[in-house]
């Protein structure tokens, strides 16, 4: 009878069939193959024998309860029932339904597939793309840009690694089921950590992107030879103005603003006591009167001057300022002079203080009315920032704070002198 159907070439082969002699003494035999004691079909003078109570099986030994009689021929023989063929190919172009399966190789799919029964309520799918778009995607039952729910996670054609959110909900990734990170499904950024952000020295911690803007906030970032603690970067402009802010500190409901540094440098406080110090009593020991600052108030130059800075921004229109030098101050109060590493802005203004080289991290980007190269389109990168490479020598600075008391205590002087001077003057009059 021919077989019915599209036929295995190996899914069925012949029985396997072993021969034995009985002696009448010997009960164990070996068989050709592994097999069960219900896996075998044994008989015994073809006489069929019952399993588990005339023989039982254990990998490749028959043992029988008693030993089969003597005979001069074959007089055993055992038949292995047949499972499917290892080898089997399953016939092309045919659905193929399993309770379950192991798989120890790689699994190869092509076109979209439905993996039903993950969670008790999503449908994930496994897309391949083609070789322009390089895509993989995990994703809820709806697809494409026209998604209304669901997760896709898609490696794009150039090196970006993208996470949708096709519904209108959070992003959330937690560890130990604990909340750490979560992107709002209005924007807003939450991190829930002892730590802070990644790890103990990171740097470029956080940028968020507004445009082609962007903003960087930098944690344990080194500056020159030096270390920042936090670092506020406006990367891409330069408002140096009063309006612009750098950092705004904001009271009860946030409609009571009581410190802001704007991009010009100005500290702005509530009420305005631009620097405060604890000065109480109680936490100070060994005071005495400060000697006279006479003669170091006296020798003070002060200067006018233009910052090489706001010449590079402004040019002719850079704001003339009052103030001193730091090299001068030196000479007759050194003690009000400190070194500082050189940042960027220091090395542009003289090349003693070190070198530059370009900030891979902090890349420059096309904006509207810049010319733009044949190829190039707004948001593009053009360039990047620059950021110190070698530091030759430090920047010297002026202790203001101590400055200003100097300046208290000789004014302090030139009043008892004027007094004095007053009363000789008065009793001469009135001479």
């Amino acid at each position: 009878m021919p077989y019915v159907g599209n036929e295995p070439t190996s899914n069925f082969v012949s029985v396997t069939k072993d021969l034995f002699s009985g002696d009448g003494s010997t009960v164990a035999f070996t068989l050709s193959k592994a097999s069960t004691t219900n896996g075998v079909a044994v008989f015994v003078e073809n006489v069929r024998q019952e399993p588990t109570i005339a023989y039982a099986v254990s990998g490749t030994t028959l043992t029988f309860t008693a030993a089969p009689v003597t005979s001069s021929g074959n007089n055993i023989y055992v038949l292995h029932h047949n499972a499917p063929a290892s080898t089997a190919n399953h016939p092309a172009a045919q659905s193929l339904t399993a309770v379950n399966g192991t798989f120890t190789g790689n699994i190869d799919v092509d076109g979209t597939t439905d993996l039903d029964g993950l969670t008790s309520s999503t449908d994930v799918k496994l897309l391949k793309g083609d070789s322009s778009a390089i895509s993989q995607y995990f994703q809820n039952s709806s697809t494409g840009s026209s998604a209304t729910n669901g997760v896709q996670v898609a490696l794009g054609s150039g090196e970006d690694f993208q996470i949708w959110n096709y519904s209108n909900t959070d992003f959330t990734l937690a560890t130990n089921n604990t909340e750490r990170f979560k992107v709002k499904n209005d924007g807003d950024v939450i991190i829930a950590s002892s730590t802070g952000i990644g790890g103990v020295t990171p740097t470029n911690l956080l940028t968020v992107s507004a445009g082609v803007n962007s903003y960087v906030s930098r944690f344990n970032n080194t500056v020159g030879s030096g270390n920042v603690f936090m670092h506020l970067w406006r990367m891409t402009t330069a408002p140096d103005d009063t309006t612009s802010m750098f950092l705004v500190c904001d009271d009860g409901d946030g409609t009571t603003s009581r410190m802001k540094i704007n991009s010009e440098g100005d500290i702005l406080t509530h009420d305005g006591s631009a620097v405060a110090s604890l000065s109480d009593e109680r936490i100070k020991q060994d005071i005495t009167d400060a000697n006279s600052q006479w003669d170091d108030i006296k020798a003070i130059k002060v200067r006018n001057f233009k910052r090489k800075d706001d010449v590079r921004q402004y040019g002719d229109k850079a704001k003339v300022q009052l103030g001193v030098i730091a090299q001068e101050i030196e000479k007759t109060s050194p003690k009000l002079v400190k070194e500082n590493p050189p940042d960027v802005g220091d090395i542009l203004s003289s090349d003693e203080f070190g070198t530059l080289e370009d900030d891979t991290d902090s890349p420059i980007y096309y904006e509207d009315g810049d010319t733009i190269p044949n190829g190039k389109k707004v948001g593009d990168v053009k360039g990047y920032n620059k950021k110190v490479k070698e530091q030759k020598t430090t920047v010297k600075s002026v202790i203001y704070s101590i400055l200003y008391m100097k300046a208290i205590k000789a004014l302090q002087e030139a009043m008892t002198r004027i007094e004095t001077l007053e009363a000789k003057v008065k009793a001469l009059e009135d001479a």
